[in-house]
């Protein structure tokens, strides 16, 4: 095995990410640009130009390219005057949800255990936010000093979960095969859909675990905790 790929929420951060977090966090940040918005107007676009991002196909665009097209070209306000709130967001306000999380006490001896066997480890959470957003929850966790070699987020990524493009352009940055690599997460689609490019999964088994009825489709190689995945890569 030469590479291993970790999701993060609901994986190695304790995290119900879209029942709680995405609801808080979009409070949040409605909240933060209330005196600039209308805070309805503002939420339903932000939505419909993260649906976007998605769902682009064009891989001249950087997921953060994708999204401020749809937002910016749909509202028609000026980027040069929002990006530095958003930016400001992040700094000051992001950070107060880390009560909607909790750490997950053996997320960092699992991804020790795979750079102590000689993988390449790479955080390879959905790119939907900027790297200023994976970095609080890195922190959060407390696996941020984890020796990734590549962090996914917006800003370098051209495709999101569960299209299998996104797991092909890690393979691409890391130099991997997907023969070579395996993907480690909570979610049966987002992350098992790795298979149907040749990688091997493990799908973890926590309180965050997410099956969805129509991606049974999509088998995991291995199947359990952290802990049943530390003791697993000692030996592949």
């Amino acid at each position: 095995m030469k590479a291993v790929l970790f999701d993060m929420d609901g994986t190695l951060l304790g995290v119900d990410m879209y029942e709680v977090f995405l609801s808080g966090y979009v409070k949040r940040l409605g909240d933060f640009v209330a005196d600039r918005a209308d805070e309805r107007y503002f939420i339903k676009q932000l939505m419909a130009a993260t649906n976007a991002m998605v769902s682009n196909e064009d891989p001249s665009l950087t997921n953060a390219e994708a999204f401020s097209n749809h937002f910016f070209g749909a509202t028609g306000w000026n980027s040069a005057e929002w990006m530095p709130l958003f930016n400001r967001f992040y700094q000051e306000e992001f950070g107060k949800l880390q009560p909607l999380t909790k750490v997950e006490p053996y997320a960092l001896p699992a991804v020790n255990a795979a750079a102590d066997k000689g993988c390449d480890i790479v955080l390879a959470t959905n790119p939907v936010f900027p790297l200023a957003a994976m970095q609080h929850r890195m922190r959060w966790g407390g696996f941020e000093k984890a020796p990734f070699k590549l962090i996914t987020s917006y800003e370098n990524m051209h495709a999101c979960k569960p299209n299998p493009k996104y797991y092909l352009e890690i393979l691409d940055k890391i130099g991997c095969q997907p023969g070579e690599a395996l993907m480690v997460g909570n979610d049966a689609e987002e992350d098992l859909v790795a298979s149907s490019i040749g990688m091997q999964t493990f799908l973890v088994i926590n309180e965050y675990t997410i099956q969805r009825h129509e991606t049974r489709k999509y088998k995991p190689d291995f199947r359990g905790t952290l802990q049943d995945f530390a003791a697993l890569i000692t030996q592949l």
